[in-house]
This record gives C-alpha cells, sequence and structure tokens, in this order.
C-alpha cells in the first residue's frame, strides 16, 4: 500500500470527508507497454498494449496476465523503427459485446518514407472472446508518414459513436512542411473524425468508412474527415466520459507542454501549432482568428514531454471531475479540475502515487476501464491502479455520517453513532459506544466495535465483532445466522424468513411472517411474534415464545438425548390445538410411538407408560424413556409448560 495525502472537504453531514489516493502496481514484466483499455461494460478485463505488437489481456479478478495474447501484429506488417513507431493505440466499438469488433492503430512499412500509419478493424473469434481473429482485419485509412517521429497514435469512440484518431504532424522538428496548419489534402496533426459503420468509398480499400455530416470541413474547403488540427503530437487524448469534452495534451517542441480541451458537438478548431508552441508564438506571421489558446501549459523546467490522462468518473464520486496526467520525461504526475472555462484545484500529485512496489519512471500513457478506475502505464513494463479510498471521519462525540454513491469508509470513533452508507461497498466502523450501522446497497462491511450496537443488514453485508463487545443487534429482512460474538437477531420485513443463533445466549425475533428459529447451543429467547413459526430452541436452557399464530416448538440438538446437552426449555405462551410441541427423532431415539399422558408428579412422569409425560402442577414435560421402571433411562425433562394445560397426545408429533 502506498503513501497517501488527503482532500479534505466538509462532509455531508457530521464528520470530515478524507479521500487518499495511491497507486498500486497490479502487472509487471510486459513488453514495452503503452496503453490499457477494456471493453464497455466488461468490468472482468483490461486490455494491454505492447509497442512492439501484441496486445495481452489482464484478468483484473485474479490480477494474472492471460498466457496467450489477444492479437499480435506480424513482424512484417508492424514497423517499430524508432521509439515513437509500433502499435500505439487500441479502441473498442460501442456495440463491442454485440458485433465483436475493435480498431488498432500503428505504424507499417509502405506509404511514405517512413511508412504509414494504419487503422485497422478487427473483430474477435466466435467462441473465444479472448482472442481475436487475425483474418478478419480490415483497413479502414491509412496515412503516409514522412518521418519516424510524431505519429499521434491514439484513436476512440466519442459519445457520438464516431471514430476519432489523433496524428501528430509528421515528425522531424518544428512542422517542417507545415501539415499541422494545413487542412487541405493533409491529414496530419489533426483530430480525426469517421464513422466507420459505413463505407462511402466502397472502390478504395484503405478507405472504409464515411463522414459525418456534421465535420467542420464537411462541404466547404479541407479534409471532409478533419474534426480538428493545429496540433504537433496529440498523446493520449481522452474523452471525459459525463460531459462528452475531449482532452487533448499535445507534446511542444522545445518550451511548452499544453492541454487543450474540445467541448462536445464542437469540431473545427485550430489549436495553434506550428504558430504557436502553447501560448507562445513559434513562427512569425499574423495569427488567424480562430487560434484557440490551450487551458493548461507548463514549460520544459518541469517535463519535457506530456502524456494526456482521463477525467475521473469512477466509483468515488467525490473525485469525480478530476483530470490527472503526467510527463514522460520528469516522471510528474498532476491533476486539476476544469470549470467554467477556468482550471481550478491544480496539485501534484507525484509523491502521493509513489508507489510500494515497482516504480512509475516513463509515463507512456493513463488509462480507463469500465467502472471509470484510472490506471498508469510505465514504458518500463509496468501496469499502476489508482485506488482512491474515501472516508468519513467522526468525533468522540455522538456523530451522524451519511455516505452517497461512492465505496467508502466511514469510522465514527466514539460516542453513540448513526451510520449510513447509502449505495457503494462500504466499511462502517462504529468504534466506541452504542452504534447504529446501515450500510445500504452493495457489499458493506459492518464493525460496531465496543459498545451495545444494532446492525442493520442487506444483501451482500458481512457483519464483524470482537469478543466483548457489548450486546449487539442485527436487524435483517432476509434469512440471516449470527455471526460470532453477535448476541441478538430480528427479523424484518415481511417475508418468510429464518434465523439461526450462534453458541452464545442469543435472542432470536421474528418478523410478521412464517418463520423458523434456531437457536443453537446456549441459553437462548426466541420469539416467534407474528405467523406461524418453527421454534427450536437446540442445546440449552431456552425460552420459547411462540406469539400470534399456530406455531410449532421444536425439541432437536442433533444428537440423541442428552440431559445435560439437552436443557430444560420453557415455552412461555403454547396453546392447546393451536400450537404444536414437535419431537425430533434423532433426539427423541425412543419414541417409535408417541404415548402421552397428564401427571400429577415427577415420580409419576418416572414410572409412567407414556413416553411424554405432562406434570401438570408444575408444566414439567418428561421425556420417559425408561418405560414404567424407575427414572427417565436416558431421557428426562426437556421442557416447562404453563402448569394446568389441558394438553393431549394431538398436540405433540414426531418428525424424521
Amino acid at each position: 500500500m502506498s503513501s497517501a495525502i488527503t482532500d479534505r472537504a466538509s462532509a455531508q453531514s457530521t464528520g470530515t470527508v478524507v479521500v487518499d489516493i495511491s497507486s498500486d502496481r497490479i502487472a509487471s514484466g510486459l513488453e514495452q507497454p503503452l496503453y490499457v483499455t477494456s471493453p464497455p461494460g466488461d468490468s472482468q478485463r483490461l486490455f494491454i498494449v505492447e509497442r512492439t505488437g501484441s496486445i495481452k489481456i489482464l484478468n483484473l479478478q485474479t490480477g494474472t496476465v492471460l498466457p496467450t495474447p489477444f492479437l499480435t501484429i506480424s513482424n512484417s506488417e508492424l514497423l517499430e523503427d524508432g521509439g515513437e513507431q509500433g502499435l500505439l493505440g487500441l479502441s473498442f466499438h460501442p456495440n463491442f459485446a454485440q458485433n465483436g469488433k475493435f480498431y488498432v492503430n500503428y505504424t507499417s512499412p509502405g506509404g511514405g518514407a517512413a511508412g504509414q500509419t494504419k487503422i485497422v478493424e478487427y473483430t474477435v473469434q466466435d467462441g473465444n472472446a479472448n482472442l481475436a481473429d487475425p483474418n478478419s482485419a480490415r483497413t479502414i485509412l491509412t496515412i503516409d508518414q514522412p518521418y519516424a517521429n510524431h505519429n499521434g497514435g491514439w484513436l476512440g469512440f466519442g459519445p457520438d459513436g464516431y471514430l476519432y484518431i489523433a496524428t501528430g504532424d509528421g515528425g522531424s522538428g518544428g512542422d517542417p512542411d507545415d501539415n499541422a496548419q494545413d487542412t487541405t489534402n493533409n491529414l496530419l496533426g489533426k483530430i480525426l473524425r469517421l464513422n466507420v459503420n459505413r463505407d462511402a468509398f466502397a472502390t478504395d480499400p484503405n478507405r472504409n468508412y464515411a463522414i459525418p455530416a456534421d465535420n467542420p470541413f464537411v462541404g466547404r474547403a479541407g479534409d471532409d474527415e478533419i474534426w480538428a488540427y493545429g496540433l504537433r503530437n496529440p498523446w493520449r487524448p481522452s474523452f471525459d466520459r459525463l460531459t462528452g469534452a475531449l482532452y487533448i495534451a499535445d507534446v511542444g517542441q522545445g518550451q511548452r507542454e499544453e492541454i487543450n480541451v474540445q467541448p462536445a458537438n464542437v469540431g473545427g478548431r485550430n489549436y495553434g501549432w506550428d504558430l504557436f508552441e502553447g501560448t507562445e508564438p513559434y513562427e512569425p506571421g499574423t495569427a488567424p482568428s480562430n487560434l484557440v489558446a490551450p487551458i493548461y501549459e507548463y514549460s520544459h523546467s518541469v517535463g519535457e514531454s506530456i502524456t494526456g490522462g482521463y477525467v475521473y468518473r469512477g466509483p468515488v464520486v467525490d473525485l469525480s471531475g478530476t483530470y490527472f496526467f503526467g510527463d514522460f520525461v520528469s516522471s510528474r504526475i498532476w491533476s486539476f479540475r476544469y470549470r467554467n472555462g477556468r482550471v481550478t484545484q491544480f496539485r501534484d500529485r507525484t509523491s502521493q502515487l509513489t508507489p510500494d512496489a515497482g516504480s512509475i519512471d516513463n509515463i507512456a500513457s493513463f488509462g480507463e476501464d469500465a467502472a471509470g478506475n484510472l490506471y498508469i502505464v510505465d514504458l518500463d513494463g509496468e501496469i499502476f491502479r489508482l485506488d482512491v479510498n474515501k472516508s468519513i471521519i467522526g468525533t468522540n462525540n455522538r456523530d451522524a455520517l451519511t455516505g452517497n454513491a461512492s465505496p467508502e469508509t466511514l469510522d465514527a470513533r466514539g460516542g453513540n453513532d448513526r451510520l449510513l452508507g447509502n449505495n457503494g461497498n462500504d466499511t462502517l466502523l462504529g468504534g466506541n459506544g452504542g452504534d447504529y450501522l446501515n450500510g445500504g446497497n452493495g457489499r458493506d462491511l459492518l464493525r460496531g466495535g465496543s459498545g451495545n450496537d444494532t446492525y442493520v443488514h442487506n444483501l451482500g453485508d458481512v457483519i464483524t465483532e470482537a469478543p466483548n463487545g457489548g450486546t449487539d443487534t442485527v436487524l435483517s429482512n432476509r434469512t440471516y445466522i449470527l455471526g460470532a460474538n453477535l448476541e441478538r437477531l430480528t427479523l424484518t420485513g415481511s417475508r418468510a424468513i429464518n434465523g439461526l443463533g450462534n453458541s452464545l445466549g442469543n435472542r432470536l425475533q421474528g418478523n410478521r411472517a412464517n418463520n423458523s428459529l434456531r437457536g443453537n447451543s446456549g441459553n437462548d429467547a426466541l420469539i416467534g411474534s407474528q405467523g406461524n413459526d418453527a421454534l427450536t430452541g437446540g442445546s440449552g436452557g431456552d425460552t420459547l415464545t411462540g406469539g400470534v399464530g399456530r406455531d410449532r416448538f421444536i425439541f432437536d440438538i442433533n444428537v440423541a438425548f442428552d440431559v445435560a446437552r439437552m436443557g430444560v426449555d420453557t415455552v412461555t405462551d403454547f396453546v392447546s390445538g393451536l400450537d404444536k410441541i414437535v419431537l425430533d427423532k434423532t433426539t427423541f431415539t425412543a419414541v417409535s410411538t408417541l404415548s402421552f399422558a397428564s401427571v400429577s408428579s415427577a415420580a409419576q412422569a418416572q414410572t409412567s407408560a407414556a413416553i411424554i409425560t405432562y406434570v401438570t402442577g408444575s408444566g414439567s414435560l418428561f421425556y420417559n424413556a425408561n418405560g414404567t421402571a424407575s427414572g427417565f433411562g436416558t431421557g428426562g425433562q426437556f421442557a416447562n409448560l404453563t402448569d394446568g394445560l389441558a394438553i393431549n397426545r394431538a398436540d405433540f408429533s414426531l418428525q424424521a
């Protein structure tokens, strides 16, 4: 676990919100990884792009990289001369789950003096979602490259369903051919926007796409594919999955690194290169009126090669809207929020994200999975996950801590506190005092600490309690088994559900429906409340109260009758003709035919021919395993009923 620095703000209720961010290495030993991403809606897999030509799959549940690559571009097809060529980008079709299509961006032999950029569509193999079909390759677009550097390499689907592609200015230095500002027959230094669901160029094998009708140069001078221009080497643009804005990090020449933001559905912007580097003039001359300045820039005293990142939209909503990015040369990581045209809350996150295992040295990319979690890709072969943890810290007084949709920790500390997690997979810590803990929706961990605590159990929750932690109560609207060190269970709602105790002296109470309550060992109190309930005390001296309804009082310890283990249970409200006393044959082994007698004393009960006897004066109920011989044999007293009841053989039954 790496070190954490906290962001503090006022809590939703009482307490202080603390957001901790750390990095955790989740994969290593990779070969020049450049990018990670996941298919839409796929929470199980993270796809890793290696510059050398392979795409590998990391199983996010097991933490292992599958041994067989998802796809490998052949050596004859891939051109990876120099440090900026190779397999550079990957994006999954928005309907990948249905059509299995994905797209890659790589450099290939042929085309210009330094090869060509190829955008290629593939599909997965039938019957194996972890393998691509290498024979399904279909070229979408090719772009000649005059130099080996500045290839861009990113591609991604926007919220409009179109494929966006980032291209560099063609390389060398200073854009010698003025590609970035040239919008006529020149796709270099641009963001392109294509419709890959149609083919408007059926006779051209290297153009298998259509032009969206609202692209900015449609119907006027300029290449129809262009969405934005004036870029040097846009490295890792990304869409804000909430707003649809496109964040474009553009690597500078010799002075400035910059970030541009293009609002959703706004095309045609000119970001200035090679007239400007950031906000600094680069070439002399009059700047056109349509130049758009970056929202953020930094000098080469800070870093020399920006790596674009993502706006966080993951599970912790308190961090939502924070853009993370880094620098390949300086290995620094920063974040900010961009609101209403202003950069706010800028922070250097480098030391905060220093991992305990591995090192973040060459930040080739950031990545985002289907759930919105963010990742850092290190070219040296490692992948790191940004772990975001939210806590709401209480005081030693009486607190009311309320979470939101984020997974979070509610730490009440001292006092009699009320903790409500709401949505998300939460951890609720009561601390000292008698606390009320309700995780809400999600798979929550509830830990009350010392004091008499009340837990509300919901589907997926885990409740843990320490020894000598007070007398604790669980409220559950579904069948529940009391865990260690929990004493009381109250069933809630109106469904027929069940409750099971533990080795302690438990208090189990049913709801308005038909419930089965079993005390297990210990001296327990079972209360059926409403409904037709089945109450089994188990071992120990238990108190059984059926409440309203036709109830069954079951005597069963899962082994043959033993006086010490059996104990003597007290049935407080038995009603003859309405309720039943049920004897289990595993415990009452001598009962083959059930016989019953009411007697006036325990002495008469010992010598009665009946196997079950009721002493009318005391209400004692005996199991006479010895017949008319003196004593009860292996039997003995097992219950106390109200004295003077007019009960009979029909009030008893046997169960196998």
